[in-house]
Protein backbone atom coordinates (compact mmCIF):
# COMPACT_ATOMS: atom_id res chain seq x y z
CA UNK A 1 0.00 0.00 0.00
CA UNK A 2 2.74 2.26 0.14
CA UNK A 3 5.05 2.95 -3.35
CA UNK A 4 9.18 1.24 -2.88
CA UNK A 5 10.14 4.89 -3.38
CA UNK A 6 8.18 5.66 -0.39
CA UNK A 7 9.71 2.88 1.89
CA UNK A 8 13.21 3.47 0.63
CA UNK A 9 12.55 7.07 1.76
CA UNK A 10 12.20 6.07 5.01
CA UNK A 11 14.59 3.19 5.03
CA UNK A 12 17.44 5.46 3.62
CA UNK A 13 16.31 7.82 6.77
CA UNK A 14 16.75 5.68 9.26
CA UNK A 15 20.51 4.49 8.14
CA UNK A 16 21.67 8.18 7.43
CA UNK A 17 20.51 8.87 11.39
CA UNK A 18 21.90 5.72 12.78
CA UNK A 19 25.29 6.67 11.12
CA UNK A 20 25.79 10.44 11.06
CA UNK A 21 25.95 10.74 14.90
CA UNK A 22 28.83 9.08 15.11
CA UNK A 23 30.81 12.60 14.07
CA UNK A 24 29.87 13.68 17.14
CA UNK A 25 31.63 11.05 19.60
CA UNK A 26 34.86 12.98 18.79
CA UNK A 27 33.46 15.91 20.74
CA UNK A 28 32.30 13.61 23.78
CA UNK A 29 34.52 10.65 24.03
CA UNK A 30 33.27 7.80 26.24
CA UNK A 31 32.51 3.67 26.54
CA UNK A 32 31.62 2.61 22.72
CA UNK A 33 27.35 1.66 22.80
CA UNK A 34 26.77 -2.06 23.41
CA UNK A 35 23.92 -2.58 21.29
CA UNK A 36 22.39 -6.44 22.60
CA UNK A 37 21.72 -9.25 19.79
CA UNK A 38 18.59 -10.95 19.75
CA UNK A 39 18.77 -13.85 22.29
CA UNK A 40 16.93 -17.44 21.42
CA UNK A 41 16.29 -18.27 25.20
CA UNK A 42 14.87 -14.65 25.80
CA UNK A 43 11.22 -15.28 26.93
CA UNK A 44 8.80 -12.66 25.75
CA UNK A 45 6.88 -10.96 28.26
CA UNK A 46 3.49 -9.05 27.78
CA UNK A 47 2.55 -5.92 28.53
CA UNK A 48 6.39 -5.55 28.80
CA UNK A 49 6.88 -6.69 25.35
CA UNK A 50 4.84 -4.51 24.19
CA UNK A 51 6.53 -1.55 24.60
CA UNK A 52 9.93 -0.39 23.49
CA UNK A 53 13.80 -2.04 23.88
CA UNK A 54 15.55 1.17 23.69
CA UNK A 55 18.66 -0.73 23.80
CA UNK A 56 18.88 -2.42 20.59
CA UNK A 57 19.72 -0.32 17.69
CA UNK A 58 16.16 -0.83 15.32
CA UNK A 59 12.41 -1.01 16.41
CA UNK A 60 9.05 -0.68 14.68
CA UNK A 61 5.48 -1.03 15.36
CA UNK A 62 4.07 -1.83 12.08
CA UNK A 63 0.07 -1.76 11.29
CA UNK A 64 -1.63 -2.45 7.54
CA UNK A 65 -5.40 -3.37 7.14
CA UNK A 66 -8.37 -2.56 4.80
CA UNK A 67 -11.63 -0.52 5.68
CA UNK A 68 -15.27 -0.03 4.12
CA UNK A 69 -15.40 -3.64 2.93
CA UNK A 70 -11.65 -3.36 1.11
CA UNK A 71 -12.16 -0.39 -0.45
CA UNK A 72 -9.77 1.47 0.99
CA UNK A 73 -6.43 0.74 2.81
CA UNK A 74 -4.04 1.79 5.17
CA UNK A 75 -0.02 1.26 6.65
CA UNK A 76 1.20 3.12 9.67
CA UNK A 77 4.50 2.72 10.84
CA UNK A 78 6.96 4.11 13.82
CA UNK A 79 10.65 3.64 13.80
CA UNK A 80 12.89 3.90 16.60
CA UNK A 81 16.77 3.68 16.07
CA UNK A 82 19.44 4.16 18.50
CA UNK A 83 22.06 5.80 17.17
CA UNK A 84 25.83 6.18 17.78
CA UNK A 85 25.58 9.56 19.50
CA UNK A 86 27.54 8.73 23.08
CA UNK A 87 25.99 9.37 26.59
CA UNK A 88 29.03 11.43 27.41
CA UNK A 89 26.30 14.47 26.51
CA UNK A 90 24.78 15.80 29.17
CA UNK A 91 21.29 17.56 26.95
CA UNK A 92 18.21 15.54 27.07
CA UNK A 93 18.41 16.86 23.22
CA UNK A 94 20.92 15.04 22.57
CA UNK A 95 19.73 12.26 19.48
CA UNK A 96 20.34 9.23 21.20
CA UNK A 97 17.03 7.66 20.17
CA UNK A 98 15.50 8.77 17.27
CA UNK A 99 11.65 8.24 16.21
CA UNK A 100 10.18 8.05 12.79
CA UNK A 101 6.69 7.72 11.80
CA UNK A 102 5.24 6.68 8.22
CA UNK A 103 1.46 6.44 7.25
CA UNK A 104 -0.53 6.14 3.41
CA UNK A 105 -3.80 5.50 3.11
CA UNK A 106 -4.75 4.04 -0.46
CA UNK A 107 -8.32 4.41 -2.26
CA UNK A 108 -8.57 3.23 -6.00
CA UNK A 109 -9.71 6.52 -7.07
CA UNK A 110 -6.86 8.41 -6.38
CA UNK A 111 -4.33 5.90 -8.02
CA UNK A 112 -1.72 6.49 -5.51
CA UNK A 113 -0.68 6.44 -1.89
CA UNK A 114 -1.50 9.24 0.06
CA UNK A 115 1.45 9.44 2.61
CA UNK A 116 3.05 11.57 5.16
CA UNK A 117 5.72 10.95 7.65
CA UNK A 118 7.54 12.49 10.74
CA UNK A 119 10.55 12.79 12.57
CA UNK A 120 11.93 13.97 15.92
CA UNK A 121 14.71 12.73 18.54
CA UNK A 122 13.49 11.27 21.81
CA UNK A 123 13.40 13.92 24.47
CA UNK A 124 11.77 17.05 22.43
CA UNK A 125 8.57 18.14 23.11
CA UNK A 126 5.10 15.95 21.96
CA UNK A 127 7.91 12.79 21.46
CA UNK A 128 7.19 9.55 23.53
CA UNK A 129 8.27 5.74 23.42
CA UNK A 130 7.27 4.35 26.11
CA UNK A 131 9.61 1.29 27.84
CA UNK A 132 6.59 -0.38 29.65
CA UNK A 133 3.66 -0.38 26.94
CA UNK A 134 2.80 0.59 23.42
CA UNK A 135 3.04 4.62 23.65
CA UNK A 136 5.12 5.99 20.95
CA UNK A 137 4.13 9.82 19.89
CA UNK A 138 5.28 12.52 17.31
CA UNK A 139 3.56 15.26 17.90
CA UNK A 140 -0.27 14.51 16.93
CA UNK A 141 0.75 11.12 15.46
CA UNK A 142 0.30 8.66 18.12
CA UNK A 143 0.06 4.63 18.91
CA UNK A 144 -0.99 3.51 21.84
CA UNK A 145 -2.35 0.22 23.83
CA UNK A 146 -4.51 0.72 26.85
CA UNK A 147 -4.92 -1.65 29.85
CA UNK A 148 -8.11 -3.01 28.01
CA UNK A 149 -5.55 -4.33 25.14
CA UNK A 150 -7.05 -2.00 22.67
CA UNK A 151 -4.83 -0.09 20.38
CA UNK A 152 -5.50 3.77 19.88
CA UNK A 153 -4.00 5.77 16.95
CA UNK A 154 -4.21 8.89 15.37
CA UNK A 155 -2.38 10.08 11.93
CA UNK A 156 -3.47 13.86 11.31
CA UNK A 157 -1.34 14.82 7.72
CA UNK A 158 -2.54 17.25 5.36
CA UNK A 159 -4.10 14.95 2.55
CA UNK A 160 -5.79 12.55 5.66
CA UNK A 161 -7.13 12.22 9.28
CA UNK A 162 -7.09 8.74 10.89
CA UNK A 163 -8.72 8.38 14.44
CA UNK A 164 -8.88 4.61 14.64
CA UNK A 165 -9.58 1.52 17.34
CA UNK A 166 -8.04 -1.82 16.53
CA UNK A 167 -9.05 -4.76 19.23
CA UNK A 168 -7.63 -8.25 19.05
CA UNK A 169 -10.57 -10.96 18.50
CA UNK A 170 -11.72 -13.02 21.35
CA UNK A 171 -12.15 -11.96 24.47
CA UNK A 172 -9.29 -11.10 27.37
CA UNK A 173 -6.96 -14.45 27.98
CA UNK A 174 -8.26 -16.36 24.79
CA UNK A 175 -6.06 -17.78 23.22
CA UNK A 176 -6.62 -16.47 20.03
CA UNK A 177 -6.50 -12.95 21.17
CA UNK A 178 -2.49 -13.67 22.29
CA UNK A 179 -0.05 -12.20 20.17
CA UNK A 180 1.45 -14.55 17.68
CA UNK A 181 5.31 -14.93 18.21
CA UNK A 182 6.80 -15.64 14.75
CA UNK A 183 9.96 -17.50 14.52
CA UNK A 184 11.16 -19.37 17.45
CA UNK A 185 9.03 -18.27 20.30
CA UNK A 186 9.89 -14.82 19.16
CA UNK A 187 13.13 -14.99 17.91
CA UNK A 188 13.01 -14.83 14.39
CA UNK A 189 16.41 -15.97 12.35
CA UNK A 190 17.82 -13.61 9.40
CA UNK A 191 20.77 -15.19 8.70
CA UNK A 192 23.16 -18.10 8.75
CA UNK A 193 24.78 -16.23 12.02
CA UNK A 194 23.17 -16.60 15.74
CA UNK A 195 23.16 -12.96 15.97
CA UNK A 196 21.31 -12.20 12.75
CA UNK A 197 18.06 -12.71 14.28
CA UNK A 198 15.29 -10.17 15.90
CA UNK A 199 12.56 -10.24 18.85
CA UNK A 200 9.15 -10.66 16.47
CA UNK A 201 5.61 -11.14 17.25
CA UNK A 202 2.31 -10.29 15.63
CA UNK A 203 -1.30 -9.57 16.66
CA UNK A 204 -3.62 -10.87 13.19
CA UNK A 205 -6.86 -9.85 12.73
CA UNK A 206 -7.17 -6.47 14.61
CA UNK A 207 -10.94 -5.17 14.64
CA UNK A 208 -10.84 -2.02 13.62
CA UNK A 209 -13.19 0.99 13.73
CA UNK A 210 -12.85 5.06 13.58
CA UNK A 211 -12.66 7.82 11.61
CA UNK A 212 -10.74 8.83 7.85
CA UNK A 213 -11.37 12.30 7.12
CA UNK A 214 -14.26 12.29 9.66
CA UNK A 215 -16.19 9.44 7.88
CA UNK A 216 -16.99 6.62 10.08
CA UNK A 217 -15.28 3.09 8.92
CA UNK A 218 -14.99 -0.02 9.63
CA UNK A 219 -12.31 -2.71 8.86
CA UNK A 220 -9.25 -5.46 9.91
CA UNK A 221 -5.76 -4.89 10.13
CA UNK A 222 -2.47 -6.54 11.10
CA UNK A 223 0.12 -4.85 13.58
CA UNK A 224 3.65 -6.49 13.71
CA UNK A 225 6.12 -5.43 16.04
CA UNK A 226 10.22 -6.24 15.93
CA UNK A 227 13.49 -5.45 17.79
CA UNK A 228 16.74 -6.03 16.55
CA UNK A 229 20.42 -5.10 16.04
CA UNK A 230 21.97 -7.47 13.59
CA UNK A 231 19.74 -8.57 11.22
CA UNK A 232 21.66 -9.19 7.77
CA UNK A 233 24.84 -11.13 6.97
CA UNK A 234 27.84 -9.00 5.52
CA UNK A 235 27.36 -10.78 2.41
CA UNK A 236 23.63 -9.72 2.04
CA UNK A 237 22.52 -6.74 0.02
CA UNK A 238 19.32 -6.41 1.60
CA UNK A 239 15.62 -7.95 1.44
CA UNK A 240 12.50 -8.43 -0.13
CA UNK A 241 9.49 -8.38 2.09
CA UNK A 242 6.01 -8.34 0.63
CA UNK A 243 2.64 -8.04 3.13
CA UNK A 244 -0.21 -9.39 1.31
Amino acid sequence: MTSRRDTVGVLTALAAASAAPRLAAQAFPGTPHHYPGADPAYILSFPRDFGAHKEFRTEWWYITGWLDGDRQGFQITFFRVRTAHPDGNPSRFAPRQLLFAHAAVMRPENRHALHGQRSARLGSPGTVCSDSDTDVRIGDWRLTRQDDDRYHTRIRDQEFDMQLLLVPPGRPGDRVRAPWLQGNRGFSRKGPQPGQASHYYSRPHLEVSGTVDGKATRGVAWCDHEWSTTVLDPAAAGWDWTGI
